[in-house]
C-alpha cells in the first residue's frame, strides 16, 4: 500500500484526471439512474383465486378450497397456508419459506393444481395463481369526474387508449367503470298472446349472436375464408331478431313481445371523488422506467385531454411526490452538511484546506452513483435513506488525514513527504474505523423476510460510500493537498479554543486519576441506556407519518348496495366538516369494496371504504392520529348496524395488522363466542382505535325440498 500511496502523490496529474472522471461519471449517473418509490422486490406470498359462481360459501369450502389444500400438500417450501371461502370464490394465500425461491415454488404450485379441474365441479373456473411483487408499480391514480356517467365512460376509455400507447406504461386499470348491456323487458300479455316462452326468446337471441369459422375455399387467384358472422351490436338489430316465423313470411320479432334498451350493468362497485361520481384511472409503469419522468408525462397528457374534452381530474396516490421529496431532502442535507462541515473546519484551518477536506463527501456520493446501477440499485426511498444516513461519516477520515498532514508541515517536512507520511501513518486507525462501520451495517444483509429485501440497499449504499471515502482519503486527498494547499503558511487559525482545551485537560486528568469512578459512571450510563432502549417503542416506519388511511364499514351480509352507499355519503360529510384544506389532499369513496391490510380486498354490497389522503405532516398543525381519531369517532355515529374499522397505511413494505389473533376450534359456535370476547377486550384498551372479526355469516338461504310422495301422486 505504501508504493500505491507514493505513486499517487508523485503523479498528481493522474489524481486530478481520476477526480474529473468521477465527477463526469457521477453526474451522468445521477441523471440516468432510475428513480422509483421502493426497490423491486418479490414478496414471499402466492395467491390462488378460484371462482365458483353462484355457490354458497359452504359449498366453495367443501368442493374447492379443501381440494386445493389437498393438492398443495406435496409442494415443498410453503410456510403457511390460509384459505378464505366466500360466496362464489375461494382465495388461498401461501406464505413461502424465505429459504426457498418464490419462482420455483410458484412453478410447483401450478404443477400441483394442473389437474384440479378433474376433482372439482364443472362450473368451477380455472384458478388464477399470482405471486406478490412490486415490479409493475402503481404510479398514480386519476379521478375523472364532472359529467354524467355515460360521458365519463367515453372519456376514460379514450384516456386509457392514449396511456396504453405510451412506451413506459405497463398497464392501465379502470375502477368504477361499468360495462354496457342490453336490457330486454318482456311483456307478459304479449308472450301469452303469442304463446311464447322465455326460453324461446333467449334461444332466438343466442342463435343470432354467432361468430363461427367454417373453413377455407381454395380458389384462384386467392383463398377465401368462410365465416358465419351475426353480431347484434345495436338496439335496432336486437329488436329485429326473429323468434318465430311461418311459411308465408309472417314473423314474431323481439320488439313485438319486449322492449329493448341499452343500459349499464348493475353497480357492483361505485366510486366517488371528493363527494362526486367519478371513474378512477390507475396507471402502472414498467420496472425499468423512471417514476418522476413517467408520472409527469401522464399528468401532462391527461390535463391536455381534460381541457379538450371538458372533464375534471384529481390526482390520488401520486408516489412520485415522495421520491421528489426524498431527493429534495438528500440534496438539501448534502448541501447543508458540506456547508456546516466547511464552517467547522474553517474554525480550525484556513479556507483552502477546509474546502479540499470537505469535498470528500460529494466525491464518495459521486462514486456511489456511478456504481449503484452495476449493483442493480436504483434511486428510491430506501437507497436515499442510506445516502442521508452515511452523509455525516464521509468527511471524518479526510479530516484525520488533513490534520496529520499539516502537523508534519508545521514540523518542517516538505509538502510531498508530509502528504505521504500522513497517509501512511493514519491508514491503520482510519481503516479500522471504516471496517467496523461496514461490519455494523453489513449485518443488515442477513435480515430475512420482506423487510430484509426492502432494506438491502441501505447497507449496500453505505458500504459503497465508505469504500469510496476510504479510497479518496488515501489516494486522492494527499495529491490534492500537495497541489492546492502546499504553500499555506498559516496552517491553523489562532488557537481561540485554548480555554476549552484547558478545561478538557483538567477533566481528563480527573478521569484518569479517578479511574474506578470513571468506569463505574460509564457502566451505569451503559446499563441505563440498555434499559431505556429495551423499553423504548420500536417503529421503523412511524405510524404518525402516514398520509393514507381507510375508513371501512361492513354491514350484515345481504345489506343492499344503496344502503351502504348512503352511509358512506353521510361519512363524507364528517370529512368535509372536520378536516381543513391544509390537511386534506382528497378522499375517495368506494361502495362494494373494502381494503384489507395484509390480506385480500373484500367485495360485496355490504362493504364500503373511504380512502383519505392527507397532506404531509410538516404542512399541517394537527397530527395524523389526532385527525383520524376525531373523524373516526364522529363517522361511527352514522354507521347504524354496520361495523366500522380504521386502517392506516404505513410507509415501507407491506405488513399485516398491528394485532392479529387467530383462533382454532372444531365448533363454529365456540369460535364466535371467543372472537367476540377477544374483540371486546381489545377495544377496551386506549391504544386500540378499532377491531373487527373477519368471520361473517353468509346470505340467508331459501332451501327448497321436494316432497316425493306428492310428486309421485
Amino acid at each position: 500500500m505504501k508504493r500505491i500511496i507514493d505513486y499517487f502523490v508523485d503523479n498528481t496529474v493522474i489524481v486530478n484526471l481520476i477526480t474529473i472522471m468521477i465527477l463526469i461519471m457521477g453526474t451522468m449517473s445521477i441523471v440516468a439512474l432510475n428513480k422509483e418509490v421502493f426497490p423491486n422486490v418479490d414478496f414471499n406470498f402466492i395467491t390462488i383465486r378460484t371462482l365458483y359462481q353462484g355457490a354458497a360459501a359452504e359449498d366453495v369450502e367443501k368442493l374447492v378450497s379443501i381440494e386445493i389444500e389437498r393438492e398443495l400438500k406435496e409442494v415443498v417450501g410453503i410456510e403457511e397456508l390460509n384459505a378464505l371461502s366466500s360466496e362464489g370464490a375461494s382465495i388461498v394465500s401461501l406464505k413461502i419459506d424465505p429459504d426457498y425461491d418464490v419462482d420455483e415454488v410458484l412453478t410447483e404450485v401450478r404443477d400441483a393444481l394442473s389437474d384440479l379441474a378433474a376433482k372439482v365441479p364443472d362450473d368451477v373456473e380455472t384458478p388464477v395463481i399470482t405471486k406478490a411483487t412490486n415490479s409493475q408499480r402503481s404510479l398514480i391514480q386519476f379521478a375523472v369526474y364532472g359529467k354524467d356517467e355515460w360521458e365519463l365512460r367515453r372519456d376514460v376509455k379514450y384516456v386509457k387508449d392514449v396511456f396504453e400507447r405510451m412506451a413506459p406504461i405497463s398497464g392501465v386499470d379502470l375502477d368504477g367503470y361499468r360495462d354496457e348491456q342490453f336490457d330486454i323487458r318482456v311483456k307478459k300479455d304479449e308472450i301469452l298472446k303469442y304463446d311464447i316462452s322465455l326460453t324461446q326468446i333467449m334461444n332466438a337471441i343466442r342463435d343470432r349472436q354467432v361468430n363461427i369459422t367454417a373453413g377455407t375455399i381454395k380458389a384462384s387467384p386467392r383463398e377465401k375464408l368462410v365465416r358465419t358472422l351475426v353480431e347484434n351490436e345495436t338496439v335496432e338489430e336486437l329488436e329485429n331478431v326473429i323468434i318465430l316465423s311461418n311459411d308465408i313470411g309472417d314473423a314474431i320479432k323481439v320488439k313485438d313481445v319486449a322492449t329493448v334498451s341499452r343500459i349499464l350493468k348493475d353497480a357492483e362497485r361505485s366510486e366517488r371523488a371528493n363527494g362526486q361520481l367519478a371513474i378512477f384511472i390507475g396507471v402502472r409503469a414498467k420496472a425499468s422506467e423512471d417514476v418522476i419522468n413517467t408520472t409527469q408525462m401522464v399528468k401532462t397528457k391527461i390535463q391536455e385531454i381534460a381541457s379538450e374534452r371538458g372533464f375534471k381530474t384529481k390526482d390520488f396516490n401520486d408516489l412520485s411526490f415522495y421520491v421528489k421529496r426524498r431527493l429534495s431532502i438528500l440534496t438539501q442535507n448534502g448541501v447543508q452538511g458540506i456547508f456546516l462541515v466547511l464552517l467547522c473546519l474553517m474554525a480550525f484551518m484556513n479556507f483552502r484546506v477546509s474546502l479540499i477536506t470537505a469535498l470528500g463527501a460529494p466525491f464518495a456520493f459521486l462514486v456511489a452513483f456511478s456504481l449503484m446501477d452495476s449493483f442493480d440499485i436504483t434511486l428510491n426511498l430506501i437507497s436515499m435513506f442510506g445516502l442521508i444516513l452515511v452523509l455525516g461519516m464521509l468527511v471524518d477520515d479526510s479530516i484525520i488525514v488533513a490534520e496529520q498532514y499539516y502537523q508534519y508541515l508545521e514540523h518542517g517536512m516538505s509538502p510531498k513527504e508530509a502528504a505521504k507520511k500522513a497517509a501512511r501513518d493514519t491508514m491503520a486507525p482510519v481503516t479500522s474505523t471504516v471496517l467496523t462501520t461496514m461490519v455494523a451495517f453489513g449485518s443488515l444483509f442477513y435480515m430475512e423476510g420482506i423487510m430484509g429485501k426492502f432494506l438491502w440497499p441501505v447497507p449496500a449504499v453505505v458500504i459503497i460510500c465508505l469504500v469510496a471515502s476510504w479510497i479518496e482519503c488515501f489516494l486522492i486527498l494527499p495529491g490534492h493537498l500537495l497541489d492546492f494547499a502546499s504553500k499555506t503558511k498559516n496552517v491553523e487559525k489562532t488557537r481561540w479554543y485554548q480555554p476549552l482545551k484547558n478545561i478538557y485537560e483538567k477533566v481528563l486528568r480527573f478521569a484518569l486519576k479517578s479511574s474506578y469512578l470513571t468506569i463505574l459512571v460509564f457502566v451505569g450510563v451503559f446499563i441505563l441506556s440498555g434499559i431505556t432502549a429495551f423499553n423504548m417503542r420500536f417503529e421503523l416506519f412511524p405510524a404518525d407519518d402516514v398520509t393514507y388511511a381507510y375508513l371501512n364499514i361492513k354491514g350484515p351480509v345481504g345489506s343492499p348496495f344503496e344502503k351502504t352507499q348512503d352511509i358512506l355519503i353521510d361519512m363524507e360529510q364528517v370529512i368535509k366538516e372536520e378536516m381543513t384544506k391544509e390537511e386534506l389532499v382528497g378522499y375517495r369513496t368506494i361502495t362494494g369494496y373494502q381494503w384489507s391490510k395484509g390480506g385480500t380486498p373484500r367485495v360485496g354490497d355490504h362493504y364500503g371504504s373511504i380512502f383519505i389522503e392527507l397532506t404531509m405532516q410538516d404542512l399541517r398543525e394537527r397530527k395524523t392520529d389526532k385527525i383520524l381519531k376525531i373523524v373516526s369517532e364522529k363517522a361511527q355515529n352514522f354507521t347504524r348496524d354496520y361495523v366500522f374499522s380504521l386502517e392506516k397505511i404505513k410507509n415501507g413494505p407491506p405488513t399485516g395488522k398491528p394485532v392479529n389473533v387467530e383462533i382454532f376450534s372444531d365448533s363454529i359456535e365456540d369460535l364466535k363466542a371467543a372472537s367476540q370476547e377477544i374483540k371486546s377486550l381489545l377495544t377496551s384498551w386506549d391504544e386500540i382505535i378499532s377491531a373487527e372479526i373477519d368471520y361473517e355469516l353468509g346470505k340467508r338461504q331459501v332451501i327448497v325440498k321436494s316432497m316425493k310422495k306428492k310428486l309421485e301422486g
